[in-house]
């Protein structure tokens, strides 16, 4: 290794975002174009400088989108720009502005729920959308996910149902959330040699933002993941398990939550797959299935933490020989 490079964990480090950022931010904006050794992002000296200046003029308030195509001498001239600003601004603007050196809300994910609440209210897709970019690099890609993605899609859906939010309000907020949770696990680096994982929902199951989150959590976890979109009937979920040689199945239970039929595909998809494959379920409308769940073998997923472990210790075990 050239003495010039480091790897990403320390890029990450140096340049205050997490490892997930810096993998996002390369694939979907080019923000940054490391060398390769051996499967391994070797970022430079240059790399890290460049780094530092975007995750400044991000949280001056700009979208990443906006900005990764500018030169390292043009971020300067930005960042230069909004410290003057700043500075020039009178004393009770300042005082009420973050410091210059953390993300707004003081990296509180509550405070990012809240605002990305207020502009699900507000049909402001694109604030949406830089919010959740904002948390991305404010709290990591765990916090993100357990303490603004989910409880966000949870307030919509409760709000929704309470009549406090229209139609169109939580169409906006599921679209954007689909598009970002979609770039979130397709910045993952992809391993052909990790453990196989295949998400999706039971038939008539057709809200799918659980099912991304759990397979954007996979990803993280190191897992292969295959998220096959939702609503599919048992067989076509049971074939893409079997043509894979998957070593799990997660399927994201939500509405309708009274489905008298979601019992027996479980226990029918259990019978396709036979009993070497890990099944995972989870979502509101698991919770009345305790005796399909027991009877299948299948594990009911109540949080994220659990969710997690349970991916981690299976991702260290060595598959069964059939």
């Amino acid at each position: 290794m050239a003495g010039n490079t480091h790897p990403i964990r320390i890029a990450a480090s140096r340049s205050g975002l997490t490892p997930d950022v810096l993998r996002a931010w390369e694939k979907r904006y080019s923000a940054v174009k490391p060398q390769r050794e051996d499967g391994r992002r070797l970022y430079s000296e240059d790399d890290i400088e460049r780094l530092i200046l975007l995750r400044r003029v991000t949280l001056a308030g700009r979208r990443i989108g906006d900005v990764a195509g500018l030169t390292s001498d043009q971020l300067r001239q930005l960042d230069k720009a909004d410290e003057q600003a700043l500075a020039a601004a009178p004393r009770t603007t300042k005082a009420s502005q973050p410091p210059r050196t953390h993300a707004p809300f003081s990296s509180d994910p509550q405070g990012f729920r809240s605002a990305c609440l207020q502009a699900v209210c507000n049909f402001d897709g694109e604030r949406l959308k830089s919010l959740l970019e904002q948390a991305a690099v404010a709290v990591g890609q765990v916090k993100l996910l357990d303490e603004v993605v989910l409880p966000v899609l949870q307030d919509v859906g409760e709000m929704w149902r309470q009549g406090e939010m229209r139609i169109a309000q939580e169409h906006l907020a599921t679209e954007v959330l689909q598009g970002f949770l979609t770039g979130l696990r397709t910045a993952q680096a992809h391993d052909e040699a990790a453990p196989r994982i295949v998400v999706t929902t039971l038939p008539g199951q057709h809200h799918e933002l659980g099912a991304m989150i759990v397979a954007a959590t996979a990803a993280s976890e190191g897992w292969n993941v295959i998220y096959v979109g939702p609503n599919l009937p048992t067989e076509e979920i049971a074939a893409a398990v079997l043509g894979l040689e998957a070593r799990a199945v997660a399927l994201s239970l939500v509405y309708p939550a009274d489905d008298p039929h979601m019992g027996e595909q479980i226990e029918s998809l259990r019978r396709h797959v036979g009993d070497e494959v890990l099944m995972l379920v989870g979502g509101s409308a698991a919770a009345g299935l305790d005796a399909s769940l027991q009877a299948s073998g299948a594990v009911r997923l109540r949080d994220m933490v659990s969710l997690r472990a349970l991916l981690a210790s299976l991702r260290m075990q060595p598959a069964s020989k059939s």
